[in-house]
């Protein structure tokens, strides 16, 4: 595995699929209200060499979604994690300071795209995509790799006490250090989320990037710069 910041894109190169994770370096936005998102990821699709990127309108939910040769989703329909075994075709999730996990079966060429929000991460949608990617398509999760992207760390998410015993309140995250005072961190509900379905915690992969306070990578931050906030996109597809 070999990470690399690559132009536009914190990448992982592995030997049957990759990683991206976007940034905001030279201002460059992937949002679905861009009128040019289109052109975007057909320039990347050209340099990427893949056939098509599929995303979804994305609600801050737990719904999964599969994309097959006749379910290919460019943001009509709702949900907020994809699964597919499609070949040269990009799975994606668009991000402003929530957590992107990007999860790959290398035996059984699954991948998976995560929009994992602090809503999304209290109703567990890592954990629970993983357990669609085993029953719909045989995955082993000790085949598993999970990369955790740029998002609002630890360091800089204050949310408030109401929130903070939400999620102490979830069983599966009971006696699992997420806090800090009133700083949540949401990747390591992730990680518990990802262990406690088998995932070996060397397969976990995390960046060491915050969206709101990195000084050498530029980051698009809903909540530093509000509605006016440009988005990352992530994306993983097989070879």
């Amino acid at each position: 595995m070999i990470m690399k910041n690559n132009g536009n894109f914190i990448a992982f190169n592995e030997q049957s699929y990759n990683v991206l994770f976007s940034t905001g370096d030279n201002d460059v936005s992937y949002n679905m209200a861009d009128s040019s998102l289109q052109k975007k990821f057909n320039d990347l699709c050209s340099e990427l060499k893949i056939e098509d990127i599929f995303y979804l309108k994305q609600i801050h939910s737990d719904k999964i979604l599969v994309c097959d040769e006749k379910h290919k989703y460019h943001g009509e329909c709702e949900g907020d994690a994809l699964i597919t075994k499609l070949r040269r075709n990009a799975v994606g999730i668009f991000t402003a300071d929530c957590v992107p996990v990007l999860i790959a079966d290398n035996k059984n060429n699954v991948i998976a795209a995560v929009h994992s929000g602090w809503r999304s991460t209290i109703a567990n949608i890592v954990g629970k995509t993983i357990i669609k990617m085993k029953e719909s398509f045989g995955c082993n999760s000790e085949n598993l790799k999970v990369f955790i992207g740029p998002h609002n760390k630890q360091c800089c998410y204050e949310v408030s006490e109401e929130l903070i015993s939400k999620f102490k309140n979830v069983d599966y995250l009971k006696n699992t250090d997420i806090n800090n005072g009133r700083f949540l961190s949401l990747e390591n509900c992730i990680i518990k989320q990802c262990k406690i379905n088998g995932v070996r915690r060397e397969n976990i992969i995390t960046t060491q990037y915050c969206t709101f306070c990195s000084e050498n990578v530029q980051f698009h931050s809903y909540r530093k710069s509000g509605k006016k906030s440009g988005r990352q996109f992530s994306l993983i597809y097989i070879k």
